[in-house]
């Protein structure tokens, strides 16, 4: 996989998933934060913004698929 991009909150990646092109999305755990604390977060992020895309999508605007969620690894 190649690193597009590393933000704040995120690292993203182009890589192939099941032979086709993908972006991959690999979130960072914050020192910062408890460990527990960090994992709830993380997992609730990921989870959240599948349903987004997902909504955006049946309702017609344009977005990535979703292709694999993994919330234990964010």
């Amino acid at each position: 996989m190649t690193l597009l991009k590393r933000g704040a909150e995120s690292d993203i990646y182009l890589g192939s998933f099941m032979g086709m092109k993908a972006v991959f999305k690999k979130r960072r755990a914050k020192r910062y934060r408890l460990p527990e604390l960090d994992e709830r977060v993380n997992r609730e992020r990921t989870i959240s913004e599948a349903r987004l895309i997902y909504a955006a999508l049946i309702s017609g605007v344009s977005v990535p698929a979703v292709l694999l969620l993994d919330p234990p690894n964010y």
